[in-house]
């Protein structure tokens, strides 16, 4: 089986046990690897999270498993909070707080003031002063797309566009918006617009057969759940805990002769040659986490490998 590229967080809790004595000590390279900057971030109590962040966050996790793109980065959307905003409209963002890196597959500003709740923004580029986007209303406040009006600035240090009220009775107004800038990478923004399918029950025969093993003490998937919070990784605002699952028993020699066991053929030879096999991990499922990257930057990623979805033999 293929071993993701980037260090999981689940493969580290497995390495450390899971009856060790929490919190370990992170490695700040594996933390790195997440996009995650301890000695920056700021605990999950003290920073507001807006409902649109929220929003974003709920959509990516019912859909994680469908999210990815070709390649091997994980699904990844940066919030960045303005920088500076003024009476004339300007507002800026500075991207180099968390830096771009991937493919940008879409851009959205979202304007979280609740005195711009139910109004409708125009929004221009100082570099395309022609091209004009306009809010749509949300559950969550005023958002607009501004994929193609800003996609070629993107990697700049700092993006700045102009904001203006659609009526002239409201220019007064254009205080407060607290927009945020959210910037979806290597992400297949198209399954936003699909409707999501919850699978219902699960298959009896895999149940009838876990419970056998259970009896036996044969290899079978058994719930296991990390706590962040345990952890003391207060920079995670989304989930406290996740189930990660684990894989726990014995492989007897029969376990050639039963598919249930994912035996591969290189665990069949190693069984008929008198060695044992070891009960391990043989799929994962993907996770979503929202958690602060640094004191101006908010990122929720999809991880892949985070849960145990099935066991084998091997």
């Amino acid at each position: 089986m293929k071993v993701p590229e980037c260090l999981h967080l689940a493969m580290f809790f497995v390495a450390v046990g899971v009856n060790a004595t929490f919190p370990p000590q992170l490695p700040i390279e594996f933390l790195h690897k997440l996009g995650i900057d301890p000695s920056g971030s700021t605990p999950r109590n003290s920073r507001p999270i807006s409902s649109y962040i929220r929003h974003v966050f709920h959509q990516i996790q019912e859909r994680q498993d469908m999210l990815r793109i070709p390649g091997d980065r994980d699904p990844i959307v940066q919030f960045y909070s303005s920088t500076s905003e003024n009476s004339n409209g300007i507002i800026e963002f500075d991207l180099t707080t968390t830096p771009v890196i991937g493919n940008v597959t879409k851009i959205e500003v979202a304007f979280t003031g609740h005195t711009h709740r139910f109004l409708t923004l125009d929004i221009i580029s100082p570099h395309k002063p022609t091209t004009v986007i306009s809010t749509v209303q949300t559950p969550q406040g005023p958002v607009a797309d501004v994929t193609q009006l800003v996609a070629d600035e993107i990697l700049q240090s700092t993006l700045t566009l102009q904001v203006s009220i659609r009526t002239a009775e409201n220019k007064n107004r254009i205080r407060h918006l607290r927009p945020v800038l959210a910037v979806f990478l290597d992400l297949n923004v198209s399954v936003f617009h699909e409707r999501h399918k919850r699978s219902v029950g699960g298959d009896r025969e895999s149940a009838i057969s876990n419970i056998t093993a259970e009896t036996y003490n044969d290899c079978r998937l058994v719930p296991w759940t990390v706590s962040f919070v345990d952890l003391e990784m207060n920079y995670v605002a989304e989930p406290e805990s996740y189930l990660a699952n684990n894989c726990e028993g014995n492989c007897p020699y029969a376990t050639i002769m039963f598919q249930y066991f994912n035996s591969s053929n290189h665990g069949n030879f190693k069984i008929m040659a008198g060695r044992r096999l070891c009960c391990i991990p043989i799929e994962y499922k993907s996770e979503t986490v929202l958690f602060f990257s640094n004191n101006s930057t908010t990122v929720i990623r999809n991880l892949e490998g985070m849960t145990v979805t099935q066991c084998g033999c091997r």
